[in-house]
């Protein structure tokens, strides 16, 4: 599945040897969640099983178990690491040098606490503050920000109810529903935000992919030409910008009875109306190929048609194209996390074949 051969120096294949030798046959495909690449040319790695999770160093071969309280770059994550010893807390992620974020039991309830680097922490604060004071509340419900750590660069949340939405499994109105309230959701003040349109789109594709290429040696077959034709749509005239949450899947997206929330505005901005509608449509395919659902591909081209419609852009040929276009984009992100986590990688064709059908879409537009 990919296309030249693989250079011997690209650390991922030693990597998921040496995990397959020291938790035994099949646990890198059962239990590699996460692969993301150090600045200094390490392997940092996520594991999975049930509620544990467990993270990895890999270096030369070498896999080293580490733990958060070892991460000089975030300065809570000794803090949360201490607290989840002592049973009042829980860690659902932490991606060394860059977040944490650990479920903290306290005397008035569950809080979400989310720690940052220095550098990131007045940002995440800003973004977040503006979120919940500006986005309507016929859009999304938006959890509170409770407090702040300064000293720790914290921010402390309260911890909204609800289950994350069932994408593949959704029906139309559902789907209609939520491109109703994305609508809503872009009336929200975003003159200040920081616009992120094609040209920054394909920038995070090529970072990840030098990511992928150094961790990998290659990258997905097919992947290079795919990215070149959605290279040639980029100087295409944008729509209108609108307020953006950037990184909108099913996990972020929480359901309660009638009540809708929405999380994490770590990348919240302005950007073309169809983008979180398209990065959804996406995630339902990649969920639908994961369950092994015959039909991923009209599954989230219906999806995607249904979105539109509620967003109320259907019949607007500029939308169209724009939702296609970014369909694309994120379907070549999602292959590039697929070709890093052993359980996607037979994802890969079905992912593809999704950016495929939008470059051709955006093409014909």
């Amino acid at each position: 599945m990919c296309g030249r051969g693989p250079i011997v120096s690209a650390p991922l294949a030693p990597a998921l040897s040496a995990i397959e030798e020291r938790y035994g046959p099949g646990a890198a495909e059962r239990l590699v969640r996460r692969t993301e690449v150090a600045e200094d040319g390490a392997l940092l790695i996520t594991l999975e099983e049930g509620d544990t999770l467990r993270w990895l160093r890999a270096e030369a071969g070498r896999v080293t178990e580490i733990a958060p309280e070892g991460d000089p770059a975030l300065p809570a994550a000794g803090a949360l690491a201490a607290r989840a010893r002592a049973g009042a807390a829980r860690i659902l992620s932490w991606r060394p040098g860059r977040r944490i974020v650990a479920r903290v039991e306290s005397p008035g309830g569950a809080r979400i606490v989310k720690g940052y680097r220095p550098a990131r922490f007045a940002g995440a604060l800003l973004a977040h503050f503006r979120a919940e004071h500006r986005v309507p509340p016929e859009a999304f419900r938006v959890p509170r920000l409770l407090g702040e750590e300064p000293g720790l660069c914290a921010l402390v949340f309260e911890r909204v109810e609800g289950s994350p939405l069932d994408a593949p499994a959704a029906d139309a109105s559902t789907m209609r529903d939520l491109g109703r309230r994305l609508a809503r959701f872009q009336r929200a003040p975003a003159e200040d935000l920081l616009v992120h349109g094609r040209a920054e789109e394909r920038a995070v594709l090529a970072r990840t992919a030098a990511r992928v290429l150094f961790a990998r040696g290659q990258l997905p077959e097919g992947w290079s030409a795919l990215e070149e034709r959605l290279g040639a749509l980029t100087a295409r005239t944008a729509t209108a910008s609108t307020a953006a949450h950037r990184d909108l899947h099913d996990g972020q997206i929480l359901c309660a009875g009638d009540a809708v929330s929405l999380v994490d505005f770590d990348l919240w901005c302005r950007a073309e109306p169809t983008l979180d509608a398209a990065n959804l449509a996406a995630h339902v395919h990649l969920r639908a190929l994961e369950r092994k659902l015959p039909d991923a591909a009209p599954r989230a081209r219906s999806v995607g048609i249904q979105l539109l419609e509620g967003l109320g852009r259907a019949d607007d040929s500029a939308s169209r194209e724009s939702f296609a276009f970014y369909r694309a984009s994120a379907g070549l992100r999602l292959a590039l996390l697929c070709a890093l986590r052993p359980a996607w990688m037979p994802l890969l064709p079905g992912i593809l074949h999704l950016a495929r059908e939008g470059i051709e879409e955006a093409e014909r537009a």
